[in-house]
């Protein structure tokens, strides 16, 4: 029996192959309707019927009819079951044959993607589900409507909204909307979808916005810095630049630090920056821009400059404006040694602060030279000032009361705030066996198999510590170092050798004399695969070493010049093992440094506590609070909770290098924090034009979740499904590019996620544009790398099945690994003529019928040789068949490490 005679027979088909340009689906289906249901009733359903909504059709519904009984319909329109106009004896007798009947609870709800990027010209294909969930029987029609704003004709919308019979369902059902947006005029629109259910009256809709753009290549800057940020008058002084380029994947031809005047105009230039790892630039290829000269300011006051580049396409791009002031007020916060210094405990918070120092920052338009000034009058003294965070620390007797002098500055105009210089400690809890000889952290958060494709290289994380051992080992090429000469004037040549910052001892060989500072580094950073030792998260990229910690721990003052110069220098990623107290210095410079485009990480801190009042800056919304795990995956007993924590990492019996080029093994949020801030590196290093919020959201949605009642943010970093994104959950598939229709679900009908908490959706479509979706990912190997075992989890859904087996409607899906030299490795097919299925229900897939099937999910396991060496790999997962949508692959839980036994392809047929 051909495919079309079949209509005879049933109206499960697929219509549009039958009737292809001769009648609508909707003209099928409701002729359909007509045969199968014989005479038609009144009442849509019992929801019609129950006049008093009390989910039961009883004697209440009765009197409330009796009530209007031989009354005009307007007395209760809704008893006019037989629409004659007139409630009567037949409406009493539709309501007396339902009588003790439960109407049935009815679900309904639509998702979808939020947000879309279109290309002018272009098109793109996106998927909503729509889910009607039903306790009981009847017949529910679903109405459709599709709203745009403004609806101008900057859009063409094509769907396939409920173009599948039978549009009334008699049980539960998933159904799929495929669209295809072409973007037509460049702006924003928004599209509302908008399911409407007649009986009972329920309505849903979810809104996408739609962004129509001429490129996704729009180069951005961020804030330029300098470091330091103030010049002394009349000397000649060496200032490093650094900008970070954003939204491109570009390289510019040339980029510049300008200097312009008030209107904007441009005085000249000043610096001519670089990204190639040398001089004071940190690492290649991280989009940092870093350039060093001799500025020399001959008058007090601001010396306005920015970034200007130009692409060898002729385009430019400029970045805001910033200052460098030129003063001969202090220009930096001073280096000190907290323990040294002395400290007290602040009445006012119950915290430790610095005896006889006080912070303020200084208020809009007030220059240096003022609140220098205001300072000496009151009788106190300037320590120090550093312009780019408009901070001041100002210096008075001990003799006089910390609460008298604080109000004093905070009631003086000169200042926006006033407050005492707190104290930060390192986040470490008791040292533990110093022989363990395990760093369970790695495999635990998978980093051994993101090290497949990213290891950091070219990405410089800023480490704020107690400093670092700077000749370990197992460490010291992994540490940022600058040696360059610049020619001053009048003073000549001068030849800078830097190994990093250290606040505490006021010179630049931040060298660790607690170890804290060394395991952190080395959890960050070993060097890795040198038959040496410990690994690292990060073993390719760059710590760059601030010393802010020191014997009794750092002020608040120290972590705030810390934090500048480690955004001003060109870090992409601030790891930051300490807390305190809340100040508005250090929410400043932590402000200072996201503003400039850093991701900054912070320990949440060991009180055991949900409580915040030590866990600054990690408890600023705009900073990682990390929390720490157990091997088991349990929350470390030492570590802080709460819904203010970002996610969680290992922290409990940490391996990493310790003093005198040794190891150790240590417990802390501290050690957990450095798991996170590597894992970012990794990410940015695959990624470099990553925002740091995408690097964090990307974090945050991979993290494998743990019981709620842990209290640990999005759950433990998992840092290959952050650098593959393998589980799909950022939602948006970043990473992969697609041909067709993609998207990241959380379920489809009641077939959920394998792994995590989000799965991807492959197939052809709508079915309107008869599309074959390809769907893949590039990957670049590392050097040592000489096989790949990857593991895959993926279930095949058709609704061919069973009518269609065997015949020419073959639907096909195809995963397949291509090596740089072009050759292909089949990693599995499934056809619908090959495959095993078994019925499935809950799913209804456009352009088919109303019977769906399923391989079940498959786990798989190959091995591939990387015979080839390094290079650029593509994983490709492609659906392809006949011309209607209704087949899907669900993919899930990739994975770079065989967890089933290895095995060959499997191969169910064969894919055109």
């Amino acid at each position: 029996m051909n495919y079309c005679s079949r209509l005879k027979r049933t109206f499960f088909v697929k219509f549009r192959k039958c009737f292809p340009g001769k009648i609508s689906i909707f003209a099928v289906a409701a002729l359909a309707l007509l045969i199968l249901s014989g005479p038609p009733a009144y009442a849509q359903s019992l929801s019609d019927l129950d006049l008093n909504n009390d989910g039961v059709i009883n004697s209440l519904d009765i009197f409330e009819l009796r009530s209007c009984f031989n009354a005009p319909a307007a007395c209760n329109p809704q008893a006019d079951f037989n629409g004659d106009g007139v409630i009567g004896f037949p409406d009493y007798q539709i309501l007396v044959q339902s009588y003790g009947q439960t109407v049935p609870q009815v679900e309904l709800s639509i998702a979808g993607e939020d947000e879309v990027v279109v290309l002018l010209g272009g098109s793109t294909n996106i998927l909503y589900s729509v889910s009607l969930v039903v306790q009981g029987p009847g017949n529910y029609n679903l109405q459709y409507e599709e709203l745009e704003d403004p609806d101008n004709g900057g859009l063409n919308v094509v769907n396939d909204a409920f173009q599948v019979f039978p549009a009334f369902l008699l049980d539960s059902k998933v159904l799929l909307i495929n669209e295809t947006i072409t973007g037509l005029a460049v702006g924003e629109y928004t599209l509302t979808k908008r399911v409407t259910l007649a009986s009972p009256a329920l309505t849903t809709e979810h809104s996408v916005l739609v962004r129509v753009v001429e490129s996704t290549d729009i180069p951005e800057f961020l804030m330029p810095g300098s470091e330091p940020s103030g010049i002394p008058i009349n000397t000649p002084t060496a200032v490093t630049f650094s900008v970070l380029l954003t939204n491109t994947s570009r390289v510019p031809d040339t980029v510049e630090i300008r200097k312009v005047g008030p209107a904007g105009e441009d005085l000249g230039l000043m610096a001519t920056m670089a990204d190639d790892g040398t001089g004071p630039d940190g690492a290649a290829g991280d989009n940092v821009y870093t350039g060093i000269n001799a500025i020399v300011g001959t008058t007090p006051g601001l010396i306005s400059y920015i970034a200007f580049a130009t692409f060898p396409e002729g385009d430019t791009v400029q970045s805001p404006v910033s200052e460098l002031v030129v003063t001969n007020v202090l220009t930096e916060l001073p280096a000190f040694n907290v323990q040294g210094q002395g400290t007290e405990i602040d009445p006012a918070t119950n915290s430790e602060v610095v005896t006889g120092q006080v912070l303020v920052i200084l208020a809009e338009g007030v220059t240096p030279e003022e609140a220098q000034s205001a300072v000496e009058t009151l009788g106190y003294e300037v320590l120090g000032y550093d312009h780019a965070l408009g901070t001041m620390l100002v210096g008075f007797p001990t003799t006089l009361l910390l609460d008298n002098v604080v109000a004093e500055l905070a009631a003086n105009s000169s200042f926006d705030t006033a407050e005492p210089n707190g104290v930060d400690v390192v986040s470490e809890f008791t040292p533990n066996d110093p022989n363990y000889g395990t760093q369970w952290g790695f495999t635990k958060s998978r980093a051994d198999e993101a090290w497949v494709i990213s290891r950091g290289k070219n990405i410089l994380v800023g480490m704020l510590d107690t400093g670092a051992d700077l000749d370990h080992p197992d460490l010291a090429s992994n540490l940022w170092k600058s040696s360059f000469t610049i020619t001053l004037p009048i003073i000549g040549p001068i030849t800078f050798n830097t190994l990093g910052f250290d606040m505490v001892d006021g010179d630049n060989i931040p060298e660790d004399a607690n170890g804290h500072g060394t395991h952190v580094a080395g959890t960050i950073a070993a060097v890795t695969n040198n038959s040496t030792q410990v690994a690292g998260m990060a073993p390719n990229a760059k710590v760059m070493v601030i010393r802010t910690l020191g014997p009794g721990g750092g002020s608040h003052s120290q972590f705030a010049s810390g934090v500048r110069k480690a955004a001003d220098m060109g870090v992409r990623v601030i790891s930051y093992s300490g807390g305190g107290s809340h100040s508005a210095t250090k929410q400043n410079a932590v402000n200072y440094a996201v503003n400039k485009g850093v991701l900054f990480i912070a320990a949440a801190g060991n009180d055991s506590t949900s409580s915040t009042a030590s866990a600054f800056p990690g408890a600023y919304a705009n900073v990682m609070a990390i929390g720490s795990t157990t091997s088991t995956d349990s929350r470390s007993g030492f570590s802080n909770f709460g819904n203010w924590i970002s996610m969680a990492a290992p922290g409990s019996g940490i391996l990493s290098t310790w003093l005198s080029g040794g190891t150790n093994t240590i417990n802390g949020t501290s050690m957990a924090t450095p798991h996170v801030s590597g894992a970012a590196a990794l990410v940015m290093s695959r990624f470099p034009s990553l925002t740091a919020a995408q690097v964090r959201q990307r974090l945050e949605k991979t993290a494998k979740p743990l019981p709620a009642a842990l209290q640990l943010g999005a759950g433990r970093l998992d840092a290959f499904n952050a650098v593959f994104n393998g589980n799909f959950e950022i939602g948006d598939l970043s990473g992969w590019n697609t041909i067709g229709t993609a998207s990241s679900v959380t379920s489809l009908g009641p077939l959920v996620v394998q792994d995590g908490a989000r799965m991807a959706f492959i197939s052809t479509g709508p079915a309107a544009t008869n599309l074959s979706t390809r769907f893949s990912q590039s990957f670049v190997v590392q050097d040592d790398v000489s096989s790949i075992p990857v593991q895959f989890t993926y279930n095949f859904v058709t609704e061919e099945y069973p009518e269609w087996v065997g015949t020419q409607y073959n639907d096909c899906t195809a995963i397949e690994l291509e090596a740089p030299d072009g050759s292909v490795h089949t990693l599995a097919t499934e056809s619908v003529n090959a495959s095993t299925f078994v019925p499935v229900g809950g799913i209804t897939l456009p352009g088919g019928d109303d019977t769906v099937g399923m391989t079940g999910w498959k786990t798989l396991a190959i091995d591939i040789p990387v015979i080839e060496g390094p290079g650029e790999y593509r994983i490709f997962i492609t659906d392809k068949g006949d011309d209607i949508y209704d087949s899907v692959l669900l993919l899930d839980d990739i994975r770079f490490k065989a967890s089933v036994p290895l095995g060959a392809p499997l191969i169910n047929g064969s894919c055109p």
